[in-house]
């Protein structure tokens, strides 16, 4: 018996190596994990009123929402919805005007968005022919508060050089960028921010503008890089649905949907 002893040890000190040498080797075939974690900005759009407020009236503002009984109420929370479409397909050549396909997509959207039953308070799409075009055909599906209106802010354009850069971008001139990242970024700063303090309900805005626009604003909103833009694809006049709370919370309901277009129908 204590002669085997010595095959036993052996045994376990192999199996021992082997288990070494497969944590050594998963330890070198896997790819360092970055687990930090950003911070999030809870006063992104200047309107947190806990930050910028003076302190006597964030003293009032917690004795109002404190009831007779003195305990606190919860607040009811009140939210903006951005809905984002991109254009229906379009020529690319000649009067950038839809396609006959780009019209029956930006009905098949307009239906969408009347299925919602949902009443736009806002609706603005970009002066861009083919998002003109499509705000068009939209309008005839919903009801919003007032007719659509145009802001040349929504136009497309290149708003930060994205990375990775694809080969065909790499030799874009840096002036692309400076011309056209601050008027999207003006646009970002003008439509997304929390509710306002006068606002008692959920609130609903339509826009129709470009895949470039869409991308950047949903970096932007959900506080990731913006030069990661080109890392998502859009499909023509898919729905991307963005939510901002009281609280400033942002929420991605929606990224390019087209659940509600035929497969054959879907184009990029």
């Amino acid at each position: 018996m204590f002669r085997r002893t010595p095959l036993l040890v052996s045994f376990f000190a192999a199996a021992s190596k082997i288990n070494d040498d497969s944590l050594r080797h998963e330890t070198l075939v896997e790819p360092p994990i970055d687990r930090t974690v950003s911070t999030w900005d809870r006063n992104w759009d200047k309107r947190d009123t806990r930050v910028s407020a003076p302190v006597e009236r964030l003293g009032a503002a917690n004795v109002s929402s404190t009831g007779s009984d003195g305990k606190r109420t919860k607040q009811k929370s009140i939210s903006r919805n951005l809905l984002l479409v991109r254009h229906g397909q379009y020529n690319i050549n000649g009067d950038k005007r839809l396609t006959s396909m780009g019209q029956k997509q930006a009905e098949l959207c307009g239906q969408r968005l009347s299925d919602l039953g949902i009443k736009f308070t806002r609706f603005v799409c970009s002066e861009k022919i083919r998002a003109v075009e499509t705000a068009t055909i939209i309008s005839q599906f919903i009801q919003p508060d007032a007719k659509f209106h145009h802001d040349p802010l929504l136009n497309e354009g290149s708003p930060v050089r994205p990375v990775p850069t694809p080969s065909e971008m790499a030799r874009k001139p840096d002036l692309c960028y400076h011309e056209d990242g601050p008027r999207i970024e003006a646009a970002f700063r003008r439509y997304f921010h929390r509710p306002d303090a006068d606002q008692t309900t959920d609130s609903f805005e339509l826009f129709v503008c470009h895949a470039n626009v869409i991308r950047y604003f949903v970096c932007r909103a959900l506080q990731i890089p913006s030069n990661a833009w080109l890392r998502m694809s859009l499909a023509h006049c898919s729905i991307t649905w963005i939510k901002i709370t009281t609280s400033g919370r942002v929420s991605l309901r929606s990224l390019g949907d087209t659940g509600f277009i035929q497969p054959n129908m879907i184009s990029i």
